[in-house]
């Protein structure tokens, strides 16, 4: 059982076993795959939201039951995610935990994983406080007070006032949730779920005395005054490098921070990342304390990947995604078509994880977006709603039968790695200051790729020390682009890669100043010029990047587009427009122009598909046996229509065999050229993919 903040249990423990499952949660998580289904609402919940009917509370009961874990683990259900910490308090929850640890009994002996679901981001005061009979009221410190003293409310019109958010600073907060987790492991969940774990946008943000003191703590130390480089940087950007009395940004109904879409200004820009480092900081410590007690950790981060949850989250991928297992993403793109036309997928959210290598968990409801899933996610493949037997559909007899063939064909998923030559970087701080110019562009160049059936992964900073085996990198509107980031890239060009640039790409330096070609207006000469732009690039390219361009550079080459033209801009003052709106996810009108520098800069495709229908497309290769994979996702069939494709790959070995692997047929081998170099074939009868493995063993 839980014990009091401080107590023992927050030691590291040394238990073999719990350590020896943390060393191998990746290993076991490839071997088994994830087919999941899910309750995460305790009853209390249901009935305090009045949407409770008189049989719910039996329902959930029931859906615990042996019964009903066998008849998911007959259907191939291997992960069950439970509600555990709805944010009311342990002592609250109590009853509700013991029915889990019974449920969690009962899934051991049919080999289910459970994972708790545990809000990371709301708290029920008045019952949490049942939790600290001798001091209630330190309950108050736990949570975020806005400007106005209120509390932060939780959701966007769901009017759920009696959920207020937590603040990740409060180490009484950061406590109480360990105790919430070491009871979760302790009662037999294999990992914690943190649902909800974001900073909500202002005017939600804390402005507690601890907040206000540590953000000026912040400054002090990355504009140090005893560090030369520090110092200058806070003299090149504040103009000053005392913030003894420093302020956050505050608004009000003539700033209205959702309108505040690019974020230019020196405290607001700070204050953003101070919010990222608040909350990636305490996320870290959870997954850290649950990897010691040899738990999975697991995410909720973010609605999709067309959102800024960067800025209005404070979620940032390359911290938080290094110590997660497993992810999760709603989503706000759904498989299909815009009112535009424009096929849409969900591949960018799977291409986040894919550049981790962790699993993302879906709401996979249809073989369709199963499909989907095992051609692009990392791990995860389908879902289950709560249906008995009896209630089952055709529908639900094809996810059955799916389900039968990713447990036998899991590995090829779980074990695959993109091998595409094709990289998209996303710049941090780009990301978080642009609240949609920056979006725009990634939305609308990847969308091309996609509808241009160009194989694509996406690049972090992480990566540009490792850009050996790409051929071409787009970097769209990384205006705030660093130095060394830049020098990275134009050495890939110099070596021989390609680039192409869009935006305002590198044209801000590491202070966030405009790049100007005069440095220091010395004579009336240097007056004259003192508008002249340069860039980030300028030294490979010898151009301002003002207008189009494409050029030889070293042994490679390097163009850059000046502006995109999308089918469709955001609407003016919408405060809603924290968000790419899928009816704005388009290629861009420009698209001619744009494939135009492509195709030169990308002249030979490693994989390249012919076909009249909406395909996405991947080549991968197996970590473990080498095995290729070419996949050609049908986007097309959400409008009923099969695909043909004429396709062809290089592969660095000879191409022996295909083989097609799909759940609604048997394995066929597919007939094909072998050239020097690659092979080429042909398809037809696609549904809702094509899996071709390469020298299937």
């Amino acid at each position: 059982m839980a014990g009091a903040p401080g107590s023992a249990i927050f030691a590291v423990v040394d238990d073999e076993e719990r350590i020896r499952a943390m060393r191998t949660q990746k290993e076991l998580l490839e071997q088994e795959g994830i087919i999941y289904t899910g309750f995460w609402e305790p009853i209390h919940f249901f009935l305090q939201r009045g949407v409770a009917t008189q049989n719910t509370a039996s329902s959930l009961d029931f859906i615990k039951s042996e019964d009903y874990i066998r008849y998911l683990a007959d259907i191939g259900v291997n992960q069950l995610w439970s509600n555990f910490s709805k944010g009311y308090g342990l002592a609250f929850e109590n009853e509700e935990q013991e029915k889990i640890r019974r449920m969690n009994d009962v899934a051991g002996k049919y080999n289910m994983r459970t994972i708790a679901y545990c809000t990371g981001g709301s708290l029920t005061p008045e019952t949490v406080k049942y939790d600290f009979p001798g001091n209630p009221e330190i309950v108050e410190d736990m949570l975020v007070r806005r400007a106005d003293g209120k509390y932060a409310s939780y959701g966007n019109g769901s009017y759920q006032m009696f959920r207020a958010r937590p603040d990740y600073t409060s180490p009484d907060y950061m406590e109480w949730q360990k105790r919430v987790v070491k009871k979760a492991l302790d009662f037999g969940c294999d990992g914690i779920h943190f649902d909800n774990t974001n900073i909500l946008p202002e005017p939600a943000r804390c402005r507690c005395p601890r907040c206000l003191r540590m953000w000026r703590e912040f400054l002090a130390e990355k504009y140090d005054v005893n560090d030369p480089e520090k110092k200058t940087a806070g003299l090149l950007r504040w103009g000053r490098t005392d913030f003894r009395f420093a302020k956050e940004p505050w608004y009000d109904e003539w700033n209205h921070p959702v309108l505040h879409r690019e974020v230019h200004v020196a405290n607001a820009q700070d204050w953003l990342l101070f919010q990222q480092k608040i909350f990636c900081d305490a996320l870290g410590e959870w997954a850290d304390y649950i990897h010691e007690l040899g738990g999975m950790v697991e995410y909720n981060c973010g609605k999709g990947f067309n959102q800024n949850y960067r800025g209005y989250g404070s979620i940032v991928d390359e911290i938080l995604l290094e110590k997660a297992d497993i992810v999760f993403n709603e989503g706000t793109l759904k498989l299909g078509y815009n009112e535009k036309g424009s096929p849409h997928t969900r591949i960018r959210s799977h291409k986040v994880v894919q550049a981790f290598d962790i699993p993302m968990m879906n709401y996979n409801s249809s073989t369709h977006m199963m499909a989907e899933a095992f051609s692009f996610n990392p791990g995860m493949c389908g879902m289950w709603d709560r249906v008995s037997p009896s209630r089952e559909t055709d529908t639900h007899g094809a996810r059955r039968k799916f389900f039968a063939w990713y447990h036998k064909n899991k590995l090829y998923q779980t074990k695959q790695v993109s091998i595409a030559d094709v990289g998209v970087f996303l710049h941090h701080e780009s990301m978080t200051f642009s609240m949609l110019k920056t979006y725009m562009h990634l939305c609308s160049l990847t969308q091309l790729l996609q509808e241009e059936k160009i194989a694509f992964r996406f690049l972090y900073e992480k990566d540009l020390d490792g850009l050996d085996g790409l051929r071409l990198v787009l970097v769209p509107d990384a205006y705030c682009l660093k130095e060394r980031q830049a020098r990275k890239l134009a050495d890939f060009v110099l070596a021989g890669g390609s680039m192409l640039t869009s935006g305002r790409t590198g044209e801000r330096d590491d202070f966030f100043r405009v790049r100007t070609a005069v440095k220091e207006v010395k004579s009336f000469e240097d007056f004259d010029r003192a508008g002249e732009r340069e860039n980030v690039f300028t030294f490979l390219t010898g151009r301002d990047h003002q207008s189009d361009f494409i050029m030889r550079a070293g042994d490679g080459m390097v163009a850059h587009i000046s502006e995109l033209e999308h089918e469709a801009e955001p609407d003016p003052g919408d405060v809603a427009e924290w968000c790419i709106r899928p009816a704005l996810i388009n290629r861009p009108r420009n698209s001619t122009r744009v494939m135009d520098f492509l195709n030169r800069l990308y002249p030979e495709r490693l994989l390249a598909v012919d076909t009249a229908q909406d395909v996405a497309v991947d080549i991968c290769r197996r970590k473990d046996t080498g095995e290729g994979l070419v996949h050609v996702f049908n986007v097309s069939w959400c409008k009923g229509e099969k695909a043909r494709a004429a396709v062809s790959f290089k592969w660095p070995e000879p191409v022996r065999s295909l083989t097609w692997i799909a759940w609604n047929r048997d394995d066929a081998p597919v007939r094909f050229k072998a050239f020097d170099g690659g092979a080429s074939f042909k398809l037809d009868g696609i549904e809702e993919s094509a899996v071709i493995v390469v020298n299937k063993r």
